[in-house]
């Protein structure tokens, strides 16, 4: 039996996470909030303001949040880097983050952190698994349908709480997913029907 590091951007992004509170729980407490945070001030000269607008997504409050985000992003984000490529999910996951956290600093001003966004990006991406073309129009699925009606509901009920939870970057993250499911071209495997036939096709 060999052990196979089969989806190396999630489950880098799930070690690191892990290292990152454990750090802050037993060696260096503070780690996380100084470190892996949104910032709400932002100095041009400090680089460790622009390191925080990609480093919260390591960051988590306990281990709790952590699980919670984990079990999904490793539930359903394998089966997106094996669709759309190790390359094209890095990309996916640096411009949800960054953007999301530019708009929580320019509109909301608390501090952010954890992969929560990222989940749901990849839940809303994963919905779009087997989307197809007919004669050039995209289908759209109505799992993703169904998905997405379901987890933006939910989001907005529950922003209307006040539990300490950012549904922003949830909103934000499933959007992201969204955008890419309708424009990010699978890397291998995607199915498109063609002259009433349905093939598979290898981009190469």
């Amino acid at each position: 039996m060999k052990l196979s590091y089969n989806s190396p951007i999630i489950l880098t992004l799930a070690l690191v996470s892990a290292v990152v509170l454990a750090f802050d729980s037993f060696l260096f407490t503070g780690l996380v909030a100084n470190f892996f945070t949104t910032p709400t001030a932002f100095t041009p000269y400090s680089p460790t303001d622009y390191f925080r607008f990609v480093s919260y997504v390591f960051g988590h409050a306990n281990w709790a949040h952590l699980s919670g985000n984990f079990l999904l992003i490793l539930l359903v984000g394998p089966s997106v880097e094996e669709r759309y490529g190790s390359g094209r999910l890095l990309f996916m996951i640096l411009a949800t983050t960054v953007a999301s956290a530019a708009a929580m600093f320019f509109f909301f001003h608390y501090h952010a952190l954890g992969a929560s966004g990222i989940a749901f990006m990849l839940i809303i991406l994963n919905s779009f698994t087997g989307k197809t073309s007919d004669a050039g129009k995209v289908l759209v699925p109505i799992t993703f349908l169904l998905v997405f009606s379901l987890y933006f509901g939910s989001e907005l009920m529950s922003s209307l709480q006040t539990d300490n939870t950012s549904h922003f970057g949830h909103l934000a993250g499933g959007a992201f997913g969204a955008l890419f499911g309708f424009f990010m071209r699978p890397e291998r495997g995607g199915l498109r029907h063609i002259g009433g036939s349905t093939r598979t096709l290898t981009n190469k």
